[in-house]
């Protein structure tokens, strides 16, 4: 799968209402190459932090630059075939 070329959509559930905040493709994180950039972080090995562990989270930048959430609100992103991310702001 070409990472660079995935549609991200993120959107926002306000008062009942879906609205889109945003959306982008993988190509700006690492010069379009989000897999590049968890590898140069596993490869990193920052002394004192004991490396990548097993169910650890790691977000390598954003598709969609800062994104400003607004107020208490549902939001979702939308990767396509990558599956989807929701959480909830109160």
């Amino acid at each position: 799968m070409d990472y660079t070329e995935q549609e991200i959509v993120l959107r926002a559930v306000v008062d009942g209402q879906r609205v889109e905040l945003a959306q982008g493709t993988g190509q700006p994180i690492l010069q379009g190459d989000p897999v590049g950039a968890l590898v140069l972080l596993a490869n990193a090995q920052a002394p004192g932090y004991g490396g990548l562990r097993a169910g650890q989270f790691v977000t390598t930048g954003s598709c969609t630059g800062a994104v400003p959430v607004p107020g208490p609100c549902a939001v979702e992103a939308d990767f396509g075939a990558l599956g989807m991310v929701r959480l909830r702001f109160e």
